[in-house]
């Protein structure tokens, strides 16, 4: 059976799920985090939102099915709750990676329009629904 989970938050010291440990030198974490940082931006460009999800990640088989809907509550206080849950169809033939998942807020010109534009975490909420996790 598939278990589902919410999403992940980012860490106190501000950085992305996943960033590297603090194991390095400072120049060596900034070097890391900039090479991950380009890495990202050549992929998919110029986006609307920061991708905070690790590139390792994002090959990450979400789902099987072949239509899904990928939704994102705007339940933060920039919205004060005002803005409406918003819902997206994504139809794939093939497994449903959190990189087709990004390449399709691309295409749709995604945009929060407020401070939470880190894209931190893309999640099962359902068999057929697809998470998104934005934090500031």
């Amino acid at each position: 059976m598939t278990s589902y989970r919410t999403p992940e938050k980012s860490t106190k010291n501000g950085t992305c799920p996943g960033a590297p440990k603090q194991k390095y030198r400072k120049i060596s974490e900034d070097l890391i985090l900039d090479e991950e940082r380009h890495k990202i931006e050549k992929e998919f460009g110029k986006t609307n939102f920061e991708i905070c999800i690790p590139s390792s990640e994002l090959d990450e088989v979400l789902t099987h099915e072949k239509d899904v809907i990928i939704s994102h509550s705007f339940g933060c206080y920039c919205w004060n709750n005002f803005r409406k849950t918003e819902y997206y169809h994504m139809r794939s033939n093939v497994p449903i990676t959190k990189r087709d998942v990004i390449k399709k807020l691309i295409e749709l010109d995604f945009n929060t329009f407020c401070n939470h534009s880190f894209l931190e975490d893309i999640f099962m909420k359902t068999p057929c629904q697809i998470g998104l996790y934005f934090g500031s």
